[in-house]
């Protein structure tokens, strides 16, 4: 018996590592595309959430690959990434912030121009913080830039 199978020229039929990997990735990467797009169409992500473009004007879809969408943009600075965070996710020491979670503490702007200070008032109108580097769209770089100008904006220590 042992003559004819090995006289048989017919290769056992294992399963590929490549068509394994293959298979891994490709579910890996419908997974990710789902939780993507629930994540852009799900209003439980946040109403003060930011949507950022990459320089082609295209939507950042949040990922883990490469160190993820925003972190390759902000740098590895803890400070300027936590900054960057509070900012996108609307959750800093801010007026808006305070009168949903913390409305015993003051919610009005330290320039005295805005009755609740926002997200949008800070990065965009507020007098506290260097004019000349306001973003001009809502491209990531220029957000992060004004950040790390303006080391005070969405800074505990400011609050």
């Amino acid at each position: 018996m042992d003559d004819q199978v090995k006289a048989d020229k017919c290769a056992p039929i294992f399963p590929s590592k490549e068509l394994h990997l293959f298979n891994k990735k490709k579910e890996c990467n419908n997974i990710l595309s789902e939780w993507q797009d629930s994540f852009m169409s799900n209003p439980k992500r946040g109403q003060l959430f930011l949507n950022f473009e990459e320089e082609n004007q295209k939507v950042i879809k949040p990922t883990y690959a490469k160190g993820g969408s925003w972190l390759p943009s902000i740098g590895f600075t803890n400070s300027l990434c936590a900054c960057f965070t509070r900012m996108t996710t609307g959750h800093a020491p801010i007026g808006e912030y305070r009168q949903r979670f913390l409305p015993h503490l003051p919610i009005s702007c330290l320039c005295s121009e805005a009755e609740v200070q926002t997200q949008e008032h800070i990065v965009m109108e507020c007098d506290t913080y260097d004019l000349s580097t306001r973003p001009c769209n809502i491209i990531i770089n220029s957000f992060v830039h004004f950040l790390a100008d303006n080391p005070s904006a969405f800074s505990f220590d400011n609050s």
